[in-house]
């Protein structure tokens, strides 16, 4: 059985031949990169740990690794805006889209500052939101979407 068969009979509460396995790589059940980073040195597997969610320090698990596990599941994210970068300070700190400024803590990266921290009603009047519909946040997903479709089981 192939893992789109796997998955769909599962999500259709049909009895698969094994339950589909998923391994960390979403923002719901995602795989710090510290216990990334142990997996990868169990494995003997050598790699430059990139996050795809810096808050949270979750890593992005390479296509080899994911084999090896026999995951079933692949994902494909949208983006941030096409006109966000994130800067990343001396100290660690840097800002999410929204403003908000975070720093290491621990595991994760915990919000230190506020942009609307201490402002007034015409300040946050005159707050700008992100934009959910920036195209950027989509761009290439469709072309992402069918070519892992066209290309994987």
């Amino acid at each position: 059985m192939t893992s789109r068969e796997r998955f769909r009979k599962a999500i259709h509460h049909e009895q698969p031949d094994r339950v589909p396995i998923d391994v960390g790589q979403d923002f719901h059940n995602g795989i710090h990169e510290i216990a990334y980073a142990r997996l990868l040195d169990h494995l003997g597997e050598t790699d430059e740990i990139r996050l795809y969610d810096r808050m949270q320090h979750l890593a992005v698990v390479k296509e080899s690794v994911l084999q090896r596990l026999h995951a079933d599941t692949r994902y494909v994210f949208a983006q941030a805006p096409s006109n966000f970068q994130v800067v990343v300070a001396d100290d660690g700190s840097w800002a999410d889209e929204w403003g908000i400024v975070r720093k290491p803590c621990g595991y994760y990266d915990q919000a230190c500052r506020h942009p609307l921290a201490g402002c007034d009603l015409s300040a946050v009047r005159d707050y700008r939101l992100p934009d959910p519909l920036e195209p950027g946040r989509v761009a290439g997903l469709r072309e992402r979407a069918r070519l892992m479709h066209d290309t994987t089981d």
